[in-house]
């Protein structure tokens, strides 16, 4: 299993970096490169958020070979970096959707299909907070704050 998430990985980093190169290629045709490269900082941590994302859903029990895995990291991800988690279905399903060449009703299903799976077969504290089964949302700030809380603490300490 784990070879086959770090195999997911890389080409998910291969597929990143292929965006990447077509961006600045055409940022470069049109002579904005260098002012966007001055404008836009990448969060330091993306790749360790990227890491602690991995880590906390495999905690939960939730495996890469469930769709809902992706569609997870993307929602928490995209939650992460906005410090809250607005409109989950009008804005982060249908920009998840876009991605992978799906509909929002299908990321919709497949994140709330590995919660559940996560829930009836996780005994992981955290569920302790809830008295039935999380929302996709709960679930999805649920996570965020528990990486910000550790993003917190790694700075402090």
């Amino acid at each position: 299993m784990i070879g086959t998430e770090n195999e997911i990985l890389r080409k998910e980093v291969e597929q990143l970096k292929a965006e990447i190169a077509g961006m600045k290629s055409i940022l470069s045709k049109h002579g904005l490169l260098e002012d966007v490269e001055e404008k836009v900082t990448i969060h330091p941590k993306l790749t360790d958020l990227e890491r602690k994302i991995s880590k906390v859903l495999m905690d939960f029990q939730i495996t890469s070979n469930l769709k809902g895995y992706r569609y997870l990291k993307n929602a928490i991800t995209m939650a992460f970096s906005k410090s809250e988690v607005t409109n989950t279905t009008t804005v982060m399903y249908p920009e998840i959707a876009d991605k992978y060449d799906t509909t929002p009703t299908r990321v919709e299903r497949a994140i709330r299909h590995a919660i559940e799976k996560s829930w009836n077969n996780s005994s992981h504290q955290d569920f302790d907070l809830f008295d039935k089964k999380p929302t996709n949302s709960q679930f999805i700030a649920m996570i965020s704050e528990r990486l910000w809380l550790d993003l917190e603490d790694d700075e402090s300490a």
